[in-house]
């Protein structure tokens, strides 16, 4: 058991305890590669970086893959979470027990102070670092989960918080059109979902009885070749925590049927203009790459990234101090989103929508 009076042990608790709070959740995985929990833990042949892994952390999936990139997944371990909490002597209110919950503000505190303290340097003079991989650009203050991570980043000062709406299938079907093959074929049920995506959303999310969230997830990996499938392997069925009956009726459904064809026909002539690029088996066969999931995404990637550019570029001529997002982007100042939308469309061609909201501190 480690010394909780020593002070130095107190902070790397707490350090660790705002780790978990911030980045993961009781119910949904996320990769983490050993190095990144060596970095906030301590490395696992320690003592007390192992009882942290231990108090906090629940492997949710153990495979890895170091060619895929492919990291164990994690899930907070809730129970170990509040025992150490006690462990510390944390104030909590006298009708709390580690069997119910702590205050919901104890432990967004506990993160947030975590978070100023671990990219404090970044947050405040609002020089951001990036990491350019596969036409994205990662900044670790992404990984935080969104609850804390808006609050965290308008009490710098960066609260005007701006998304392109229905990001992905807006930019991939506006592509279709651009393309040497392109057709000109008006997809009527994607063009619906584009224009109506929150009801469309709401809707199937109530027949399906899952949130908003997971149909968005879903739709979004749809749109990336993804099967309705069975398969314990597939990202959908991940999603549904192997809900058969629910995958079985999402397959079903009238409307996901139209939309997956629509999509069927959007990536034709895109594929059709795909640069072929071909790889050496083993054996020293030559293949042709196929045009997969990780092709499809690194077509939107490319799509999405001409355009934030382009935001960047803009907003650094107004000085406006910004924070981004993949597909968003956080500001300092307001944006005037006429002005920026019509810019995107002069230098791309496309037409988009974005959407803004103030967030508070």
């Amino acid at each position: 058991m480690p010394n909780f009076s020593d002070k130095r042990t107190q902070k790397r608790c707490r350090n660790a305890i705002g780790f978990t709070r911030a980045l993961l959740s009781e119910d949904k995985p996320r990769q983490m590669s050993t190095r990144f929990i060596d970095k906030h833990f301590g490395i696992s042949s320690n003592k007390l970086s192992n009882y942290l892994r231990d108090r906090l952390l629940i492997c949710s999936d153990d495979h890895y893959s170091m060619d895929s990139g492919k990291c164990k997944s994690y899930v907070i371990n809730k129970s170990g979470l509040y025992d150490l909490l006690d462990l510390l002597d944390t104030k909590k209110d006298n009708d709390i027990t580690t069997t119910i919950n702590y205050p919901s503000v104890l432990l967004l505190d506990e993160a947030l102070r975590w978070a100023n303290e671990t990219y404090k340097e970044q947050l405040t003079s609002k020089e951001f670092e990036y990491k350019d991989q596969s036409k994205r650009l990662f900044n670790p203050i992404q990984n935080i989960r969104s609850e804390l991570r808006k609050p965290l980043l308008a009490s710098h000062g960066l609260k005007h918080e701006y998304d392109i709406a229905t990001a992905a299938p807006t930019l991939l079907y506006q592509y279709s059109f651009m393309t040497p093959s392109a057709t000109g074929e008006v997809l009527e049920t994607l063009e619906h979902y584009i224009e109506n995506k929150a009801a469309v959303r709401e809707k199937l999310a109530g027949e399906a009885e899952v949130s908003g969230k997971t149909i968005k997830v879903i739709i979004n990996a749809l749109f990336a070749g993804a099967y309705l499938s069975k398969h314990p392997d597939t990202s959908i069925y991940k999603e549904l925590d192997g809900d058969i009956a629910r995958i079985e009726f999402l397959k079903q459904h009238p409307y996901l049927t139209a939309l997956r064809e629509d999509i069927k026909k959007m990536w034709e002539p895109i594929k059709a203009d795909y640069p072929v690029t071909y790889y050496t088996t083993k054996s020293g066969k030559r293949r042709k790459n196929p045009f997969n999931a990780q092709a499809k995404w690194s077509v939107y990637f490319n799509l999405e990234r001409d355009v934030l550019e382009i935001v960047r570029d803009y907003l650094a001529t107004t000085d406006n101090r910004v924070f981004l997002e993949h597909d968003g982007f956080t500001s300092t100042k307001p944006v005037d989103l006429t002005d920026l939308t019509q810019l995107i469309k002069n230098c791309t061609g496309f037409d988009l929508t974005i959407e803004g909201k103030v967030n508070d501190s």
